[in-house]
């Protein structure tokens, strides 16, 4: 290896921050690269983004889905999917653009899940399918 370049992006919206490291057995000017580096690297990143995850890489679902709570609470598999992102912080916006369907239609599906949970909000909701409950 005779070049590398080193090039951070931070994506606000997610708080996510990805680190992309370049390697080449060549020697790389150093001003074109940067420039080319600096045009190039948030439509890298943008695409990057879009790849779905392998299942390897995809979080499980909390315990307490994946032995059957989902079927008692008759969640269906997207209401699961979400419900998982919701307990990871996300919002409606962000679980939209994860799933590639509207913030909007993410607030129907959490209006449903409530419903199903017999719950008023989203802490309720995770703390029920994580098989928490308060007393008081």
């Amino acid at each position: 290896m005779r070049s590398g370049v080193i090039h951070g992006m931070r994506d606000e919206r997610g708080q996510c921050e990805c680190l992309y490291v370049l390697l080449s057995s060549q020697k790389i000017p150093p001003e074109p690269t940067s420039t080319a580096i600096k045009v190039l690297m948030p439509v890298i990143d943008s695409a990057l983004r879009q790849v779905s995850q392998l299942p390897q890489q995809q979080k499980p679902f909390p315990k307490s889905l994946r032995v059957g709570q989902d079927e008692a609470f008759g969640l269906s598999d997207r209401e699961i999917q979400i419900m998982d992102w919701v307990a990871m912080g996300k919002t409606n916006s962000e679980i939209g653009s994860i799933l590639n369907i509207s913030g909007f239609t993410v607030k129907n599906h959490m209006q449903r899940i409530f419903q199903k949970l017999n719950v008023f909000n989203r802490a309720q909701a995770v703390s029920k399918i994580n098989g928490v409950t308060f007393n008081g």
